[in-house]
């Protein structure tokens, strides 16, 4: 009986703490940071975010990935899906959530064909790194920020001005590896791909000057295909 009565006390105490963990990254004002968008008819984008602190919003409490429900540049345009991301009229349902104390130890997942991964690393400068990992076929992915050679990179930094958090990039690369005509510093909104039946083939950067920069080119394996 003791040992079962401590069986139940481990089990509450790991409720407790799930609950304790989603309430925290659940707190907080919400601010989106990054859009990866399909170009696809009827899919739904993901939305990142973070929550920060109402009375000091330079202070992060936790990062947030959700769904925007039929929101893709398809049925509309980029710019009115990253619009969307501000809408709290869109319909969304959230998929994951780490707080701060987990950045540089845990990553979200879309679990369903582990489709994709993303986590935050902090800087010493109080800037954070964004790494994505996203599946594009049965045994390939397209890494964003994970410190490989020509790879663009990606830094959520605040902006005292507007007082918001901004995905904001170190070097932009293209698909080729070769340096592409968008400046250091500049603001990306997120990423944008068509989708077929086989996979993604095509990814481009979105930055907010309007500029897009292709990140992933696969088109020849996909007329390859078809």
């Amino acid at each position: 009986m003791r040992f079962i009565r401590s069986l139940s006390v481990l089990a509450l105490s790991a409720t407790l703490l799930s609950l304790t963990s989603a309430r925290a990254a659940d707190a907080g004002v919400k601010q989106p940071v990054f859009v990866l968008c399909p170009h696809a008819a009827g899919y739904s984008a993901w939305s990142l975010y973070l929550m920060v602190d109402p009375a000091d919003p330079k202070k992060v409490l936790s990062m947030g990935l959700e769904k925007l429900r039929k929101q893709n540049s398809k049925d509309s345009s980029f710019e009115a899906v990253v619009a969307a991301q501000k809408d709290e009229k869109v319909g969304r349902d959230p998929v994951a959530a780490i707080t701060a104390a987990e950045f540089g130890k845990s990553q979200m997942r879309v679990e369903k064909d582990n489709a994709l991964q993303a986590g935050l690393t902090p800087n010493a400068d109080g800037t954070y790194r964004l790494s994505i990992s996203l599946r594009i076929s049965a045994d390939e992915r397209f890494n964003l920020g994970d410190n490989a050679k020509n790879r663009t990179q990606v830094v959520l930094t605040y902006d005292a001005g507007s007082k918001t958090w901004q995905a904001i990039t170190k070097d932009v690369y293209d698909d080729k590896g070769a340096r592409a005509d968008v400046a250091s510093g500049s603001k990306m909104n997120g990423i944008l791909f068509p989708v077929t039946g086989t996979g993604i083939y095509t990814i481009v950067g979105m930055f907010d000057s309007g500029d897009g920069v292709t990140m992933l080119d696969r088109s020849e394996m996909s007329k390859s295909r078809d």
